[in-house]
C-alpha cells in the first residue's frame, strides 16, 4: 500500500466540488468486467436508494464465469444471517476453498424471492439476471387516473403543488390475471414547471389488494413497513445513454445539465428500481408521483430539494406518458 494513496474520499464535498459525471467520478468506477473468481452476490429488495441497485448492476457486470445472484425481500442483516443463509454462503466457500464435491454446481444462477407481502413470499430460480424472457409491457397513464393498455387520444394536463405532501397524481391498474413483475421499471413523463427551471420527481410504486388497501412489504433500511418500488430524478438530469439502457431501465448520463423554462414540454424518464411482486387477480398496481419523499420510501434523506411552485404531467396523445414493467411469463 502507498502511504500517499487515495483510499478515502469524501462523497459529499466530492459532490459539491463535481456535480456531474466527470474524470473525478470516472475515477471511482470499478473494472468489474475484470473480475474473474467465482462470486456469490446477495441483495435485498426493500434496500432502494442503497444498496439494490448497484449490487445488481455489480453482479451483470461481473466477468466471472461462475457467479450466483440471491434476492430477497426482507430485513438484510437478519436474512443474511439467517441459518438457511448461512449453510448456503458456507457450501459455496466449500466448493471454491476446499475443492468440495457438494452439488453447488448445480445450484441455480438467480434465487429470489417473488413477494405477495410482507415477509410473505416464494422462492423462484432463474437462469441470468436480468431475468431472461421477461415481457415489457406498456401501460399508458390517463387523466382519470388509470394505467391502461390503450393510449388516451388528447394530451390532458394534470398538476400538483411541488412541495406539499399531501398532494400526489396517481394511476392504477388492476390484473385481469395472476401477474408477476420482476426488475427495474421504467415510467417515462411528460412534464412541465410553471415557475421553476427545475423539478425533482419522487415516484413510488404500490400494491393494492382486491378491497383497495395497501399491501405492505419490508421497509428500506430500518423502516419497518415499505411500497413496492422507488424512484426518482432530477429533470435537469434526464439525458439518457441509449447504449446502456434498455426498455424497463433508463440509464443516465449525468455530464451536463438540462435545465427548464417555466412552460416548456419535456420527456423524462425515471428509473424505479429493481423489485418483484406478485400481482393475483383483481389486485392493483399503483404508481404515484410528487415533488416531496413518498411515504414508504424510507428516511433516504434527500437533503436538498429544489422544487417550487406546480409541477404538471401530460398524459395521452402526443404526451404518451407510460409505464414499462417487466412481465416475467410463468
Amino acid at each position: 500500500k502507498r502511504p500517499d494513496a487515495d483510499l478515502v474520499r469524501n462523497v459529499v464535498e466530492g459532490l459539491e466540488e463535481h456535480p456531474l459525471f466527470d474524470d473525478y467520478w470516472a475515477g471511482w468506477v470499478p473494472d468489474l468486467a475484470a473480475i474473474s473468481i467465482p462470486a456469490y452476490v446477495v441483495a435485498s429488495w426493500p434496500d432502494h436508494g442503497l444498496h439494490t441497485r448497484g449490487t445488481l448492476l455489480g453482479f451483470e457486470q461481473l466477468g466471472s464465469e461462475n457467479k450466483w445472484l440471491e434476492i430477497h425481500g426482507r430485513k438484510k442483516w437478519e436474512y443474511y444471517y439467517s441459518r438457511d443463509s448461512l449453510e448456503r454462503q458456507r457450501r459455496f466457500f466449500d466448493r471454491y476453498l476446499k475443492d468440495a464435491d457438494n452439488g453447488w454446481d448445480e445450484v441455480p444462477t438467480v434465487r429470489y424471492e417473488r413477494r405477495d407481502a410482507f415477509y410473505d413470499g416464494e422462492i423462484r430460480n432463474a437462469g441470468d439476471w436480468p431475468i431472461p424472457g421477461a415481457d415489457h409491457e406498456v401501460l399508458f397513464l390517463t387523466p382519470d387516473g388509470l394505467l391502461d393498455e390503450d393510449l388516451p387520444d388528447a394530451s390532458t394536463p394534470l398538476r400538483y403543488t411541488a412541495t406539499d405532501q399531501s398532494q400526489q397524481l396517481s394511476f392504477r391498474h388492476v390484473f385481469e390475471s395472476d401477474t408477476e413483475i420482476t426488475g427495474s421499471v421504467r415510467l417515462t413523463l411528460w412534464v412541465e414547471v410553471d415557475s421553476a427551471e427545475d423539478m425533482d420527481l419522487f415516484v413510488g410504486l404500490s400494491k393494492l389488494d382486491r378491497n383497495g388497501e395497501e399491501v405492505l412489504f419490508a421497509g428500506y433500511n430500518d423502516t419497518e413497513y415499505g411500497h413496492v418500488a422507488s424512484g426518482w430524478l432530477r429533470v435537469s438530469h434526464r439525458e439518457v445513454d441509449p447504449e446502456r439502457s434498455t426498455p424497463v431501465r433508463p440509464y443516465l448520463r449525468h455530464d451536463r445539465l438540462m435545465k427548464l423554462e417555466p412552460g416548456q414540454r419535456v420527456s423524462a424518464d425515471v428509473e424505479i428500481l429493481p423489485s418483484s411482486t406478485m400481482f393475483r387477480t383483481g389486485e392493483s398496481l399503483v404508481v404515484r408521483i410528487q415533488g416531496t419523499e413518498l411515504p414508504g420510501a424510507g428516511d433516504i434523506a434527500h437533503v436538498d430539494p429544489l422544487n417550487s411552485g406546480a409541477h404538471i404531467v401530460y398524459v395521452g396523445g402526443d404526451t404518451d406518458s407510460r409505464l414499462t414493467v417487466p412481465v416475467i411469463v410463468q
